[in-house]
């Protein structure tokens, strides 16, 4: 608790091969709504469990590619099955931190949302 993101060095990050630092939860939607309010959408993400020793990666929660139901060229529908993603992860009994990408500002509205 009591840690402060900058998002705009978050975005920046995430529009690079590094990705962002490893958000938490409430940040890592909090983060999403920055992104989309800046006309960039969430290209992949990374969901770790947690717990007292470990961090487990957890494909529930992680966008390696889009299930054949959730295939859009919609950015804001992208970035609504991201921030789902996370909010079903605060649910679970062990916290969560998520890495994120987001696509590069500069990509057209329309079009393959996969990267060039």
């Amino acid at each position: 608790m009591g840690e402060h993101w900058d998002m705009g060095a978050e975005l920046a990050s995430a529009a690079t091969g590094r990705g962002t630092s490893y958000l938490p939860s409430e940040t890592a939607i909090a983060f999403i709504d920055y992104a989309i309010e800046r006309g960039a959408w969430i290209q992949s993400m990374e969901a770790f469990e947690c717990d007292d020793q470990h961090e487990y990666l957890d494909l529930r929660y992680s966008i390696k590619g889009l299930t054949a139901e959730e295939q859009t060229t919609d950015r804001s529908r992208i970035s609504e099955i991201s921030r789902d993603r996370v909010s079903s992860a605060l649910a679970a009994p062990n916290p969560y931190r998520f890495k994120l990408w987001a696509a590069p500002l500069n990509i057209p509205e329309t079009g393959n949302p996969s990267p060039r």
